[in-house]
């Protein structure tokens, strides 16, 4: 079964049950007022193609309801999810999310709780959050963030949790990384074709506890240590290490300063 919401329909907030199939197009909006969700989302799994606008103004956006279930969310460029002051999309399941749109929660872009998932985040794609851009949440699981647009956070442009988060950045990430515990893998280019692309981080990227792998690039970079065996790789830009008496205590990390 498919919910297809239409051009030209304005509706008001919705909740559907799954597994289940929802499109939104482009001239398509689902709008909340109070505390309301806008789509609420039960059961699943999920299959969500969202081209159009989806706001709420006290819940979240997107709310995929249920855990247990494994779901895709998939963004178009004319989308625009806005929570004033919840999430943009909250899931309580895994969600594979691929964005080239706009999202935007007074709390956060993107909450995931709980599992494996993948958020591609194109060069097109902007998530902003009030607080976080994106809370990954600090159930188990690898959560794996690969951003070449934008992710802005008013306190945090990541925050992960005691869990693993592997994260590549070829974009701009506004704010501060939090990753926590778990060992964290945080790579800040990729190479495009042929071309070599380094990301811009503006804010300070905490490793956390665990034994961390940083891997940085040609912009400026500020890590800051925490316990485990990390192992720190700088490329050019004016990079800083904050180790032993700013977070780290445990004397086991390698540093590589680069050129």
């Amino acid at each position: 079964m498919t919910e297809h919401l239409t051009n030209g329909g304005v509706y008001g907030p919705l909740t559907f049950n799954g597994p289940n199939t929802l499109i939104l197009d482009p001239f398509a909006y689902v709008i909340a007022t109070g505390f309301e969700h806008a789509l609420r989302l039960r059961s699943g799994p999920w299959t969500l193609v969202i081209n159009g606008g989806v706001r709420s103004e006290n819940g979240d956006a997107v709310f995929l309801v249920d855990p247990g279930f494994k779901s895709t969310l998939t963004i178009g460029p004319d989308a625009d999810i806005y929570s004033q002051s919840g999430a943009g999309v909250y899931a309580t399941h895994p969600t594979n999310i691929t964005n080239t749109g706009f999202i935007s929660g007074g709390f956060s872009g993107i909450t995931e709780l709980a599992g494996d998932y993948t958020i591609l985040n194109l060069k097109t794609g902007v998530i902003r959050g009030g607080v976080d851009g994106l809370d990954l949440g600090d159930y188990a699981g690898t959560h794996i963030v690969k951003n070449a647009g934008e992710i802005t956070g008013g306190v945090r442009a990541i925050t992960g949790g005691s869990e693993v988060d592997k994260i590549t950045n070829w974009g701009v990430l506004e704010g501060d990384i939090e990753l926590f515990g778990g060992n964290d893998i945080f790579t800040n280019f990729k190479k495009v074709r042929d071309v070599v692309v380094s990301g811009i981080v503006t804010g300070t990227i905490r490793l956390g506890d665990g034994d961390d792998l940083f891997n940085g690039g040609n912009n400026r970079e500020v890590v800051r240590d925490g316990n485990g065996k990390d192992t720190v790789t700088f490329a050019g830009g004016e990079d800083f290490w904050l180790g032993f008496l700013n977070g780290g205590s445990d004397l086991v990390d390698t540093i590589d300063g680069g050129k």
